[in-house]
């Protein structure tokens, strides 16, 4: 795991399929639900603080950057992770580059479909 762009990470799952990458992604999904962190917008924080901040025993993810993961039409209260996944056997026709396009392309599919979700994209998908 590593810190790719912006708000983006990567991961690199060797020799696995992507049913087991969907389902890893799920797992982490909703553990990420589970820990309930808080969102407010950037304007609500006081002006010397750091983020995240803690208010309360909750803490809380500036809207500013982040995704806008919506419920039943309205913007996520808690922090939620989307997931572009892709998988392929390498060989000379696929190169890292390609792979990370298909990554990016699923990512894009899953913030429009709403967020807080997992996509594998298929294009480059072999049996593993």
């Amino acid at each position: 795991m590593t810190h790719y762009e912006g708000t983006k990470f990567a991961a690199v799952l060797p020799q696995t399929p992507g049913d087991i990458a969907v389902e890893i992604a799920e797992n982490i999904r909703k553990k990420v639900m589970e820990l309930a962190i808080a969102r407010i917008s950037v304007e609500e924080l006081p002006e010397d603080n750091f983020y995240p901040v803690l208010i309360g025993n909750r803490q809380v993810v500036p809207l500013e950057g982040l995704s806008s993961a919506q419920v039943d039409g309205f913007p996520a209260p808690f922090l939620t992770v989307s997931f572009g996944l892709a998988t392929a056997r390498p060989n000379h026709e696929t190169s890292p580059g390609m792979l990370i396009a298909a990554a990016e392309e699923a990512l894009f599919q899953a913030k429009r479909k709403g967020h807080n979700c997992v996509i594998l994209n298929s294009v480059l998908c072999e049996a593993i």
